[in-house]
């Protein structure tokens, strides 16, 4: 029996690998035929490691009646009905699906390759923050926009006890953080 339970144990380690292995190298080739068009653009942030970054969380709804969205870290994001628009400026109906992730520490923007350096009146100091959030949404791969006229509400979680701080947002392109009041 002993022999016959290994040789089961090796043929479904076999056959996982190789159930892996194909499922790996389909996927491959089907991302590989999805790109339809690059920009080169240079973005500000640049993870200091390619294989290392805070993962996004993925949420999908539908836009014409908005949706309530729990992070795994606690916060809450709310979507009214309507809170996004695409390319042309209309209101998206539908089924759309959002992407975030939460920064909470130095090691969060480290490994991000978030820059950490504000300038005010030409003096330059490290930035710190109570918290960032990286929020993005598309339509069938498209991506979409806030509408400015109902916008979400993000209720972020933060360690930071201190209630009198200014909300920043940060330009990917030239690195400089605005501070938004």
């Amino acid at each position: 029996y002993k022999k016959l339970f290994r040789n089961a144990i090796s043929i479904a380690a076999v056959s996982l690998l190789a159930f892996f292995g194909y499922t790996f190298f389909k996927e491959k080739k089907q991302n590989q035929n999805k790109i339809i068009a690059t920009t080169n653009t240079k973005s500000a942030i640049t993870p200091p490691l390619t294989d290392t970054n805070v993962p996004y969380e993925t949420f999908r709804f539908n836009a014409s009646t908005g949706d309530t969205l729990f992070t795994l870290n606690g916060s809450i994001i709310i979507f009214p009905k309507n809170a996004v628009l695409n390319v042309k400026g209309e209101i998206v109906t539908g089924n759309i699906e959002v992407r975030s992730r939460e920064f909470n520490d130095v090691f969060d923007y480290s490994i991000a390759g978030i820059p950490m350096d504000y300038d005010s009146a030409g003096t330059n100091y490290k930035f710190i923050s109570s918290g960032m959030i990286d929020i993005s949404a598309y339509q069938n791969g498209e991506p979409l926009q806030i509408n400015p006229n109902v916008k979400p509400q993000l209720n972020l979680v933060s360690t930071n006890k201190e209630r009198n701080t200014n909300l920043y947002k940060l330009d990917t392109f030239t690195g400089n953080w605005m501070n938004k009041g």
